[in-house]
């Protein structure tokens, strides 16, 4: 497990202008996430477990497009690619929305935690998971792809 801590570490050093990139765009996301929640849960009245889910949905759509245009550079494809990469991406995303809704199920109704810091924290913890995931997985393979039938990463 520390091997592949200190590779990660080593890949982010690396590619620091791509991380730079990720947490600028994430940022972004992130915020319009937490927006969205705060509007629908606290001035809209929706339970917290629905408007984290509505938020949720946007923020994909915006952290697909922001990390394939401005991350990790992808353009073209044809709207084939962009679909089956925004399904990949999604459905990735679904796990740490499954993840953070259980967080806040567990602290919030379950604890009684003040919903507004907790969805903080686990959009925090989201993002880590997010960022591994996008890395090495759903832009990894594409860049793995295109190196294949072009010769080039």
């Amino acid at each position: 497990m520390l091997h592949w801590i200190r590779a990660l570490i080593g890949d982010i050093v690396k590619n620091w202008r791509q991380f730079a990139h990720y947490v600028f765009w994430g940022a972004i996301t992130a915020f319009l996430n937490l927006c969205l929640f705060f509007a629908l849960a606290n001035w809209c009245g929706w339970n917290y477990a629905v408007a984290n889910v509505a938020a949720w949905v946007v923020y994909v759509v915006a952290a697909y497009f922001s990390n394939r245009w401005f991350v990790f550079r992808q353009r073209g494809g044809g709207a084939g690619a962009v679909w089956r990469g925004l399904r990949d991406f999604a459905s990735c995303r679904l796990g740490t929305c499954v993840l953070e809704t259980a967080i806040m199920a567990l602290l919030v109704s379950g604890l009684g935690l003040p919903q507004n810091p907790v969805k903080i924290g686990a959009s925090a913890l989201s993002a880590t998971i997010n960022y591994i995931v996008s890395r090495f997985w759903i832009f990894g393979k594409v860049k793995k792809e295109a190196k294949k039938y072009t010769g080039r990463g």
